[in-house]
């Protein structure tokens, strides 16, 4: 640290010289004077949302030039991008967004105190007071209960599985909710003690690239004298318990190859590396945020740090070199959040799906209108055309008039609308009367079909 100590007191001066104010189209300097790298020659780029020269706002760092380009006025205390263009944000309010990065605009989602986007940037889990987790859409209003006992859901690179915690520890289900595996942590609980559920944290399971293991945070209570203490865990995709920390973990993550566990404990940021089966210290101090993020294909690591004279540091850390550098200089700058830009989860080519036709079925009969009453089994068997094959695990979603578009099917079959197959949604409830839903489809991509409107009435 005392390397570190000695960084952080030139940047001070440094800062102290910064002229002007970023805005979105004019990089300004991080440290003035100076036309070249400055740290090491690290190269990539960095989102940091908080102060730079005194101005509120979310920036795009350049660390080989060490320039800072604001994207917007708007502060997140939690941060994660989504796609090449869009960041997902939740502010002091715990109102959660999703903003556009090239031009600022905001689209209000849900409240919530805590969230995970999923790998595809389309998906988010969160939770509620009631102690139900939910998944969310990035562009449809409102949320689908995942399962009634659970918080902290966190989807796995290929969408095919979730991981979340519950009353009886840590969760495995498909992406639907079914086939829940209950991971076999019987050998973490002494007597007398039950897991118990956090309500706000970094509580999040992280799976590794190859969805092989999961590693998440339990906490344990002792239900006598309510004593509670926390344990990282490490299991296979299938729930067999591969390690456990007792060093009450948070924030669980992992290097892009697998072979080292980060996480949190009273405020040190470690890692256990499978490799060599040792546990390893990255940084020490007052964390103000320990949402770690993976970025620059796995080359660094960024967090926030509260460091020399109470200022909230961006830092990275260098897998290659292993060490701690410093990413914004402090003095009137302040991060309060921190993450990479990120490739997209799809390729270039991605192509939109087509819907052909929806047909209305009643009891296994096509009919010109669905007429909704209580014993009917209603769906529209939704036909069409998807070049790329990759509707699963997409959305299908309804508009009515000029109305939000709200989730008919969170998660479409596999092989919806690839190679002549059909995907059946149900219709949604609505109020009693007539009519017209406006139906699309969404990819895994995000990519939208064409609508096509369908006539519906509903007698109760």
């Amino acid at each position: 640290m005392p390397k570190l100590r000695s960084l952080l007191w030139i940047l001070t001066v440094a800062a102290m010289l910064t002229m002007g104010v970023a805005c979105h189209s004019h990089p300004t300097p991080l440290y003035p004077g100076s036309s070249g790298p400055i740290i090491n020659g690290r190269q990539g780029q960095m989102y940091f949302s908080g102060e730079f020269a005194g101005v509120p706002g979310t920036y795009l760092i350049d660390l080989t030039y060490q320039s800072a380009t604001m994207i917007g006025p708007f502060v997140g205390r939690y941060m994660q991008t989504a796609s090449p263009d869009e960041l997902f944000m939740i502010d002091d309010a715990n109102q959660a967004w999703m903003v556009r990065a090239f031009d600022g605009q905001q689209t209000p989602l849900v409240k919530t105190q805590d969230a995970l986007l999923a790998p595809n940037g389309r998906k988010f889990f969160y939770h509620d007071s009631n102690g139900q987790l939910l998944e969310g859409l990035v562009d449809a209003s409102g949320g689908r209960v995942f399962t009634a006992d659970g918080r902290f859901g966190s989807h796995s690179p290929s969408m095919d599985k979730v991981a979340y915690l519950n009353s009886n520890g840590l969760a495995i289900s498909d992406s639907d909710g079914g086939n829940v595996v209950q991971a076999d942590l019987k050998s973490i609980v002494n007597t007398g003690e039950a897991f118990l559920v956090p309500t706000t944290g970094a509580y999040f399971p992280r799976w590794t690239a190859d969805e092989s293991k999961i590693a998440a945070a339990v906490v344990l209570e002792n239900q006598t004298t309510k004593v509670q203490r926390g344990v990282g865990v490490v299991c296979d995709a299938k729930g067999n318990l591969l390690l456990y920390l007792e060093n009450s973990p948070t924030d669980p993550n992992w290097s892009t190859d697998g072979t080292m566990f980060f996480y949190v404990s009273a405020n040190i940021i470690y890692y256990w590396d499978f490799t060599t089966n040792k546990n390893v210290i990255v940084s020490g101090g007052s964390l103000v945020s320990g949402n770690m993020r993976v970025g620059q294909n796995g080359a660094y690591m960024g967090y926030v740090q509260t460091g020399y004279e109470n200022l909230s540091l961006a830092v990275g850390y260098d897998f290659t070199e292993h060490e701690v550098f410093l990413v914004l200089p402090p003095g009137s700058n302040q991060a309060y959040s921190v993450d990479w830009p990120v490739s997209s989860y799809c390729p270039s080519s991605n192509s939109a799906p087509q819907i052909v036709d929806i047909e209305s079925m009643v009891n296994g009969v096509v009919v010109p209108e669905i007429v909704v009453s209580s014993g009917v089994n209603a769906v529209f068997r939704i036909q069409g055309d998807d070049p790329d094959c990759n509707l699963t695990h997409g959305v299908a979603v309804y508009q009515i008039g000029s109305g939000p578009w709200i989730p008919l099917s969170w998660n479409l079959p596999a092989g919806a609308l690839c190679n002549g197959n059909w995907a059946d949604v149900l219709p949604p409830y609505e109020p009693s009367g007539k009519y017209t839903l406006n139906i699309r489809v969404e990819d895994i991509c995000g990519a939208q079909s064409n609508i096509v409107s369908v006539p519906i009435t509903y007698q109760w």
